[in-house]
């Protein structure tokens, strides 16, 4: 296949022809079968033609904010082959809109200028987590004084669980004692009355055993 040469559009007065890159064509696939016997012939002609021939390709426009070293169709001055693209044109430009005719504003900074409810809504932020800092110290302040508390109660009950036990020790003594001592009055109570009983026995037998005095 022979090479074509394309002449590019006249720069700084001089012509240049480049050799435009070799491409194979091939057959398109037969697309008869997709459509109805009912269509019409052109419009299945229109379909079926080529989309890829040499004859039909155009030259895409240039953009009138793109440079023309970013032109996807242009050629550099090595003999690079026409359709390549640098990655720097591919980067899109900051500042202008899809079309590349009208700037757009610059987005204004608001760390720079914060609005007043965004003040607010930090001033509230702010205040939230000092409050909810003080709430944290103050419940871990009563937290470590409860603490204190149940281990001052703890020794203390330990105290008074050792004094109880030294109690009811004492309080068993005093009452085997008591018992005891019951016992003793109990027996003393008996002999005592025994012993009331033999002397009234005694004082009877002498008033029956004496004389009868003379009338």
């Amino acid at each position: 296949m022979a090479t074509r040469h394309v002449r590019n559009p006249p720069r700084g007065g001089t012509h240049s022809r480049v050799p435009f890159a070799r491409y194979k064509y091939h057959s398109p696939p037969r697309l008869t079968s997709l459509f109805p016997p009912s269509l019409s012939t052109p419009l299945r002609r229109s379909y079926l033609r080529p989309c890829h021939s040499p004859s039909t390709t155009t030259r895409p426009r240039s953009s009138p904010s793109l440079s023309p070293s970013s032109n996807p169709t242009s050629t550099s001055g090595s003999g690079s082959p026409r359709g390549r693209t640098s990655p720097s044109s591919m980067r899109p430009n900051r500042g202008w809109n899809r079309t590349g005719a009208v700037p757009l504003p610059a987005e204004p900074d608001r760390a720079a200028a914060p609005s007043p409810a965004e003040e607010r809504r930090l001033r509230r932020m702010i205040s939230n987590r000092e409050s909810a800092r003080r709430s944290r110290m103050r419940k871990k302040r009563h937290l470590e004084e409860l603490r204190s508390r149940l281990a001052r109660h703890r020794a203390e009950n330990r105290e008074l669980a050792a004094r109880l036990a030294g109690a009811a020790h004492l309080s068993a003594l005093l009452r085997r004692d008591s018992d005891r001592l019951r016992a003793e009055s109990a027996s003393l109570r008996r002999r005592l009355a025994l012993a009331r009983r033999v002397l009234l026995f005694r004082r009877l037998h002498l008033l029956a055993s004496s004389p009868k005095a003379p009338l």
